[in-house]
């Protein structure tokens, strides 16, 4: 089958999107464990017939909602709006559509837009859109500029990830080693990272690790901090130099 892309109209969504567009609501997330899975759903009954209209914006509002669930959790719960600026469906089988674009957002009261790109894979039976990969910087529609690393961030940073990676890998034998970090100042108040080392896991060998996190000058916090291993990661480096 071949494969083809197409656009669909962006949206704007602050915290929780509903399945009606144009329907949003603030609200402040509760703090909690995160969840295994994100997924949206249509309020459409499964089997009804949909117009192409009606089935691209069940697949933005689906996709919009997953997004801003992942960004929640890993933004902490903070009260966030979100900016899909733009959306485009691949096809990957019959039934399944690979979703990838590029949007905004905001974080808390913080008026500047923070620039991140997205990919999801939607089911179209279900209408439904799994966990997305979400990588923050490398979009057209914020400014940003390389700044000298800041040694001591360069450390902490490397104790997050660490940290973070014994918690998910416990009673396993796991070693980070950052070979490269770049720092972005995004705005006036906020620092991004991207970094690129392997996770090495002794005797089992080793692999590629992506890091992507944002520090708060203001707050002299670390508001994120995502790591991706293997594939995941090769896939990750490469659109990071595609959009710069």
């Amino acid at each position: 089958m071949p494969r083809t892309r197409s656009p669909i109209a962006s949206v704007l969504l602050i915290a929780i999107v509903t399945c009606a567009m144009g329907s949003v609501a603030a609200v402040q997330q509760p703090r909690a464990e995160a969840p295994k899975h994100i997924e949206a759903k249509p309020t459409r009954a499964l089997g009804q017939p949909e117009s192409r209209a009606e089935g691209d914006e069940t697949l933005q509002n689906a996709v919009a909602s997953a997004v801003v669930g992942v960004l929640t959790e890993q933004f902490g719960g903070r009260r966030i709006a979100v900016k899909l600026d733009s959306t485009e469906a691949e096809i990957a089988s019959i039934r399944d559509r690979v979703v990838s674009g590029e949007g905004r957002v905001q974080i808390g009261s913080d008026q500047e837009w923070i620039g991140f790109r997205y990919r999801t894979l939607y089911d179209t039976q279900e209408g439904s859109a799994g966990f997305p990969q979400v990588t923050l910087g490398g979009t057209r529609a914020t400014a940003e500029r390389t700044v000298p690393n800041d040694s001591g961030l360069v450390r902490e940073l490397d104790r997050q990830v660490a940290a973070q990676l014994g918690r998910e890998f416990v009673g396993q034998s796991v070693a980070l080693k950052i070979d490269e970090v770049t720092t972005h100042e995004t705005g006036k108040r906020y620092l991004r990272f991207d970094g690129a080392g392997l996770a090495n896991f002794g005797r089992e060998g080793s692999t590629p690790a992506r890091i992507d996190a944002l520090y708060d000058r203001a707050e002299k916090a670390w508001l994120r901090v995502n790591y991706e291993l293997g594939p995941a990661a090769v896939l990750q480096d490469e659109h990071s130099i595609a959009g710069n």
